[in-house]
């Protein structure tokens, strides 16, 4: 699998953390356990940008799976 220009490494724990790093693209981030019905159906994969989905002030992730379930993955702000 081939990973996307600029990163260098995805790492995925137990408790839902996913953590990508290589610089611009660097960012942390939970995976909601929960999947949502809601989506007309893909075919595949897509992992598409959303609008803040928690209120901590940074947008977040959603992935569609291909039987049009939704799961939200919410970045995790940078420290300061």
């Amino acid at each position: 699998m081939a990973l996307t220009p600029g990163v260098e490494a995805v790492r995925l724990d137990l408790n839902g953390t996913l953590t990508v790093t290589g610089g611009a693209n660097a960012f942390t981030c939970i995976i909601d356990y929960a999947s949502k019905i809601g989506n007309t159906p893909t075919g595949g994969l897509q992992l598409n940008d959303i609008p803040d989905a928690n209120g901590d002030g940074v947008n977040d992730l959603a992935i569609i799976y291909g039987s049009f379930e939704k799961q939200i993955i919410y970045q995790i702000p940078p420290l300061p």
